[in-house]
């Protein structure tokens, strides 16, 4: 009685295991999908996940004049929903590295939202030395190592509030891989 009943778990196991490739096969996906941090031999991903470091070339819409055309940005995501963020657009002198927080919202989406400590705040010209927040909220679509979003833009007061939106972005993202170096030892 045992030996049927294991048998006919087993059966009933592989016959969802079935179902369940069928389903991710139809929508082009394979089982690997179910695993959030596989990772293939040549460092690339075989399931979408955040996780990791992001090159993102940012191309504004509807930005102040003087907004350069594109720049380019590194976003770290971090296990657990943290991220940290530079660009090439705000010298460090003018602001903080960005710290923020993002979250899965479907099978290959996600969204997150980004502030940075602005020391002089452009929203306010009449009080020179004026800190700011400069906040960037973007939801993305992942495509194995690569990912494509749209992003909106606000400069804040220096504790979140009076929000100015100043634009939004189309933006490409690539996951960095980690390289071997060129030189030998």
């Amino acid at each position: 009685m045992k030996r049927i009943l294991f048998v006919l778990s087993l059966v009933v196991f592989v016959a969802g295991l079935s179902v369940l490739s069928l389903f991710l096969s139809s929508r082009g996906e394979g089982i690997q999908a179910l695993v959030p941090s596989v990772q293939a031999g040549d460092g690339g991903s075989v399931a979408p996940r955040l996780e990791g470091t992001w090159r993102v070339t940012v191309t504004p819409r509807g930005a102040p004049p003087g907004t350069p055309s594109d720049f380019q940005s590194l976003i770290t995501f971090t296990r657990g929903g943290a991220l940290l963020e530079s660009n090439t657009f705000l010298p460090p002198a003018a602001a903080t590295t960005g710290h923020g927080t993002w979250h899965r919202t479907g099978y290959r989406e996600f969204t997150y939202t980004f502030e940075k400590f602005l020391a002089d705040n452009p929203t306010t010209p009449e009080t020179p030395n004026d800190p700011g927040i400069f906040r960037v909220r973007e939801t993305l679509h992942i495509e194995r190592d690569s990912y494509t979003g749209s992003a909106t833009a606000e400069i804040c007061d220096a504790v979140g509030g009076g929000c100015v939106s100043i634009g939004c972005s189309t933006n490409v993202g690539t996951r960095m891989a980690a390289e071997a170096p060129v030189c030998p030892l």
